[in-house]
């Protein structure tokens, strides 16, 4: 594993640097106050208020900066708005269908009609239909995390080194993009390198563990932060903002950017689909290539029903890889 871009001797460092970001909106907005209260009251979990409000933001930003209020958009500004995260923020299909429900739910609560024309002819044509748009990603694998890690720690961002680390804690623990960027202090054992996951997707803590040499970074990189509190974050966002956790979309985009140049300059075949999330799908697969058993890595990445964890156990590459060794059995006999 070439980790060698992470020097121990201070390679990292404590500079931040400021994450692109909607206009301001006022924390006193009548609109986010209003849908805040009204998901709180339909016990909404914390976290998925937070990552609503924070596209809400930019929905309102774009309402306003296209001189229109939520209620008087129509049909063809909506489209605008669609084609302005595709383009302009570079949303991948997924996160289009995640805006278009929350915007369901935003237009529902304030009992607006505004969204109904446009909501109804996307309904017809399947726009934010996942089966209909969804496309299967490749799996990363050793060779192609390294290059990832490689192409992030030779950039020139002020915040490589927390990316860059960010990214190896999710390879190393299958984990889901939310419960790396909310890991605190109070989480991480140093001596273990064991990491309690709080406010996870099914609700139920759990545990993983990361490598020494992966623990002694994170103990280097954290001893850096002027807040470490127990409930403090150890990745922290940009100066600004201290003690803030790390935006959702960013490391989604920092991924993207590393394999949009890997594939610029050959590096890694181009026609292959990797996000972020191939992590994760990379980490399961490896799990079971090394004989660990279908329900511990259930337990691992937190997966509610085992038969989500067996999508994994029967993907296409994992299969393609085994059947040289399904030969040689058969040869055998």
């Amino acid at each position: 594993m070439s980790r060698r871009k992470f020097d121990l001797k201070g390679q990292l460092s404590d500079q931040k640097t400021k994450i692109e970001s909607p206009k301001r909106l006022e924390e006193h907005n009548p609109y986010l106050i209003k849908f805040i209260e009204e998901r709180e009251f339909d016990k909404i979990k914390e976290s998925t208020i937070k990552e609503d409000v924070l596209r809400l933001r930019i929905f309102l930003s774009f309402c306003d900066d296209i001189g229109k209020i939520p209620e008087t958009m129509d049909y063809h500004e909506f489209k605008r708005f669609f084609v302005y995260l595709e383009k302009k923020r570079g949303c991948t299909h997924q996160t289009l269908v995640r805006y278009y429900n929350l915007l369901k739910v935003f237009y529902r609560l304030f009992k607006f009609t505004a969204f109904n024309e446009f909501n109804n002819e996307c309904i017809e044509r399947k726009t934010f239909s996942k089966k209909s748009k969804t496309r299967s990603y490749d799996d990363v694998n050793n060779e192609i995390m390294d290059k990832v890690l490689d192409e992030i720690l030779d950039g020139n961002s002020a915040t490589k080194n927390r990316d860059g680390l960010m990214m190896l804690v999710l390879w190393e623990t299958g984990c889901r993009r939310s419960e790396v960027i909310r890991i605190k202090y109070n989480d991480f054992d140093f001596k273990t390198g064991q990491i309690r996951l709080t406010d996870t997707k099914n609700g139920e803590d759990r545990y993983v563990v990361v490598s020494k040499k992966t623990t002694n970074l994170i103990r280097e990189y954290s001893s850096e932060n002027i807040l470490k509190g127990p409930e403090n974050f150890i990745f922290q966002s940009e100066k600004g903002k201290l003690g803030k956790q790390v935006k959702p979309g960013h490391l989604s985009e920092v991924f993207r950017r590393a394999i949009d140049n890997l594939i610029s300059k050959g590096e890694i075949e181009a026609g292959k689909r990797y996000v972020l999330h191939s992590l994760r799908h990379g980490r399961a697969v490896a799990l079971l290539d090394e004989g660990t058993s279908v329900e511990i890595v259930k337990e691992i990445l937190g997966h509610s029903d085992v038969k989500t964890t067996m999508i994994y156990a029967h993907a296409k590459e994992r299969t393609k890889k085994m059947l040289p060794d399904i030969r040689k059995k058969l040869d055998q006999r």
